[in-house]
């Protein structure tokens, strides 16, 4: 990956997450997702605000999941199209 430059790498990132097509793995704790994302974007050099949003049908995703994504800081909007 490129190198950002200074305005690109203080820039707001969004993340647009596919739930259903890439859920959360077996054995992950959702509370680490966001984290995770945060801290490889800064790996790459990325240290402006980062906004994630887990897009889907989401009366398919276990509640327990979701709330801990939602805890996270991880924004949902339910998809009435599903996966």
């Amino acid at each position: 990956m490129k190198k950002p430059t200074n305005k690109q790498a203080k820039a707001l990132t969004l993340v647009f997450w596919d739930i259903i097509s890439s859920p959360v793995p077996d054995g992950c704790d959702p509370r680490v997702v966001r984290p995770s994302i945060k801290r490889l974007l800064e790996k790459e050099g990325y240290c402006g605000p980062l906004t994630v949003t887990a897009v889907g049908k989401l009366a398919d995703v276990h509640p327990d999941t979701l709330r801990a994504l939602y805890s996270s800081g991880i924004h949902l909007i339910i998809s009435p199209f599903g996966g």
